[in-house]
């Protein structure tokens, strides 16, 4: 199951996701021009490994933005301008007229609404799995944990 947090480190990883598939292109490019004969079942391996797991994180990015669609607009505008635009809390409360704590429950809430939303469709264990696998957006989670435990003490 996907939970708040785990919602947050996807938006907060989505900008990633296309630099990470080009530079997992430049991977096979690099594997598929240099190599010897000796190395063809290797390399072919790594190659399909590769290919695997750029269609993984192109699948995780249509599930995400097919959900974020799915919200209510008051939530939806939060997670755009956190996820697509790359928004400061500053920033989002300057746009939308509000303080930055309303920003912070704002974000919250949407997180939680982008979780249920993921634990609807039958993804969401190999979901949890990607961000297991994927170090970057592992790391970006516990970055979501450590901020909100700063924002909670705060």
């Amino acid at each position: 199951m996907i939970n708040e947090i785990d919602a947050e480190a996807l938006v907060t990883g989505y900008k990633f996701f296309e630099r990470t598939c080009k530079a997992i292109d430049g991977f096979i490019y690099n594997f598929a021009t240099n190599f010897g004969s000796e190395e063809t079942e290797e390399i072919a391996d790594k190659i399909t490994d590769l290919i695997e797991r750029k269609n993984k994180l192109i699948n995780l990015k249509l599930v995400i933005d097919e959900c974020v669609k799915k919200l209510p607009l008051n939530l939806r505008e939060i997670i755009i301008l956190k996820m697509k635009y790359v928004c400061s809390v500053e920033s989002m409360a300057s746009i939308l007229n509000v303080t930055k704590r309303t920003v912070f429950r704002k974000i919250k809430k949407a997180m939680s609404a982008l979780a249920y939303e993921i634990n609807k469709m039958e993804y969401s264990k190999k979901i949890v799995e990607i961000i297991y696998k994927e170090c970057w957006l592992e790391r970006i989670k516990g970055q979501v944990i450590r901020r909100r435990h700063i924002e909670e003490v705060v």
